[in-house]
């Protein structure tokens, strides 16, 4: 379920509705690609509640122990490249002059090769 919520996510669908509507739409391509053997994706419900259960600062964590296990620090200096991406259909307030959206900003460590 996590990994269609994430592909979802990725796509730019952000809200229970979407995801579940991205679900319809590659349904077949999803099941292949995944392997699943109930020939089914996971409901509204199902999405929304895995979801809610989510704890992001446990994520946070596990993220945080899996990069200092497999990337030690350098005690040299790394060029670090940054960017950001605003995710499409996030963006709300059209008319405001303070607009409100989703974005996605990644971090390149050019030494390690790890992306954040």
């Amino acid at each position: 379920v996590l990994t269609i919520i994430i592909l979802a996510l990725l796509t730019g669908n952000v809200s229970y509705k979407q995801i579940t509507s991205f679900c319809k739409a590659e349904e077949e391509k999803l099941i292949e690609m995944l392997s699943i053997t109930s020939k089914t994706l996971p409901s509204y419900s199902t999405i929304r509640r895995v979801m809610l259960g989510i704890n992001i600062i446990d994520i946070q964590s596990i993220l945080t122990s899996i990069i200092n296990n497999y990337y030690s620090q350098k005690s040299q200096e790394d060029w670090i490249a940054i960017d950001g991406k605003s995710l499409k259909n996030t963006l709300t307030d059209y008319e405001e002059k303070s607009q409100s959206m989703l974005n996605v900003v990644s971090w390149f460590s050019q030494e390690t090769k790890l992306i954040i």
